[in-house]
């Protein structure tokens, strides 16, 4: 509960921001996504860890075995058990990237705002329109907004799928806590340093102005979508004549790699744990075997 309030008042705070058109709240909002995102990500992934791995340090996998359970049906029980525990973390990730919409937004107006007035001055009584008439055009764009509103969401769900996932495939290959979260982490990673690799490689990108960083598709594939997220709900106007196209194929990437990267965690985890001796028994074989005779399945 303390951790939502604390959400709420940052979200709140940011909100404030809004009111100082100079204010770099756009930049601080999507960092603050990038901060919880990542605890998220260590949260999910202890949550696979310690589902998994308490059956082996309690000494219950053996038994668990015996039974005769297969491996797709423990697989999807640890599954649920640790989206369970990682629920509120996803209803928390979830909640700020929705709000950090409308900051992107209104944001991006503000700082095109100050641009104007410091490179045409401010409107007077002498002069009440100073800026170059085809400089001053807005029009939202409705398509990729919801596009943004819908990324918000899923990408968080695949977020928690995939590194709930993780935990689960690396526990039941190391029976280690702490060597599995290391390991999962480590992978869950690959993206951050392949995006990293990829800038450093590219060698046009300016660290030091968020604008320019947030473009990059490195960033995209860093932070698996949250800078072209930010991007699709800027209004059309003079800074983002190509932005919204430009995100938007920088987003269909992202959707490509976190798709990969769950199934891979998730068929990992499935292999593991069957490969560990959660196999079907006879019995239920010929159990299934049957039933989709009758079934006409055969």
């Amino acid at each position: 509960m303390l951790g939502f309030t604390a959400l709420g008042l940052v979200i709140v705070y940011f909100y404030s921001m809004l009111r100082d058109p100079e204010s770099s709240v756009r930049s601080l909002a999507i960092y603050a996504v990038w901060i919880v995102n990542a605890v998220v990500a260590i949260r999910c992934i202890v949550a696979g860890v310690n589902v998994t791995a308490r059956e082996f340090s309690a000494g219950t996998w053996d038994s668990l075995v015996l039974t005769g359970v297969g491996a797709r049906r423990i697989f999807f029980g640890y599954w649920r058990a640790s989206l369970k525990v990682s629920a509120p973390w996803m209803f928390a990730l979830g909640v700020l990237r929705l709000a950090m919409l409308p900051i992107a937004m209104i944001g991006i107006v503000n700082l095109f705002a100050v641009d104007m007035v410091y490179l045409y001055g401010a409107p007077s009584p002498y002069n009440p329109t100073p800026f170059p008439p085809d400089m001053i055009f807005f029009d939202f764009l409705g398509n990729y907004a919801l596009l943004a509103v819908f990324s918000a969401v899923a990408l968080t769900m695949l977020e928690v799928l995939t590194c709930t996932a993780l935990g689960i495939a690396a526990a039941a290959l190391l029976r280690s806590s702490t060597l599995s979260i290391l390991l999962a982490t480590a992978i869950r990673l690959i993206p951050v340093f392949g995006g990293g690799v990829i800038a450093w490689l590219d060698g046009t990108v300016d660290f030091r102005s968020p604008f320019a960083l947030f473009r990059h598709p490195a960033t995209a594939i860093a932070d698996l979508g949250t800078a072209p997220i930010s991007r699709l709900v800027a209004p059309y106007m003079t800074w983002s004549l190509y932005s919204h196209a430009d995100a938007a194929s920088t987003l269909s990437i992202v959707y490509i790699l976190i798709v990969i990267l769950l199934l891979c965690s998730a068929l990992s985890a499935y292999a593991t744990i069957y490969y560990n001796g959660a196999q079907p028994s006879p019995h239920q074989m010929i159990h299934g075997f049957r039933k989709r005779l009758d079934l006409g399945q055969l």
